[in-house]
C-alpha cells in the first residue's frame, strides 16, 4: 500500500504544478495537487497533510485565504507560501498569519527542497 501524501501542492499554473510534482517525485516525496481553492479545501478536509505548498496569488490572493483556512482547520500543518516577490514586509505579514515559510519566485528547486525538508522535519519532531 502506498504511503499517504506528505505534501499538498496548490498551484493554478499547470506548468508550474507539473514541474513541482516531477521534482518532488524525484526526491521520493508523495504529493497531492489542487488547482483551486475549493479543491484544496476538499482535499484538506479529507486527509491531513503535514505540509502545504501554495502560491500566494492564484488568483486574487487565494493563497492567503487558504493559509487562513488551514490555520483554522489544521493548525499543525506547515504552510510554505510561494510569493511573486521577496518583500520582507509581505513575508513578515504571511508569517504572522501562520505561514511556516515564504519563498520568493523565481526560486531554485534546491532552496525549495531545503525549506520543505525543514517543514517536514519540524512536523516529525512535533509528533514524536
Amino acid at each position: 500500500m502506498d504511503a499517504p501524501p506528505s505534501l499538498l501542492i496548490v498551484e493554478g499554473n499547470a506548468h508550474m504544478l507539473a514541474l513541482l510534482q516531477r521534482f518532488l517525485a524525484r526526491q521520493q516525496l508523495m504529493t497531492a495537487a489542487a488547482t483551486s481553492l475549493p479543491e484544496a479545501r476538499s482535499l484538506i478536509a479529507q486527509q491531513y497533510y503535514p505540509v502545504v505548498l501554495t502560491d500566494l496569488f492564484w488568483p486574487q490572493d487565494s493563497g492567503r485565504e487558504l493559509l487562513r483556512y488551514i490555520r483554522q482547520t489544521s493548525p499543525r500543518t506547515r504552510v510554505v507560501v510561494m510569493t511573486p516577490f521577496g518583500s520582507p514586509a509581505l513575508h513578515q505579514s504571511l508569517q504572522q498569519e501562520g505561514a511556516y515559510a515564504c519563498i520568493p519566485k523565481p526560486f531554485s528547486l534546491h532552496r525549495l527542497w531545503q525549506l520543505l525538508q525543514q517543514a517536514l522535519q519540524a512536523e516529525e519532531r512535533a509528533t514524536t
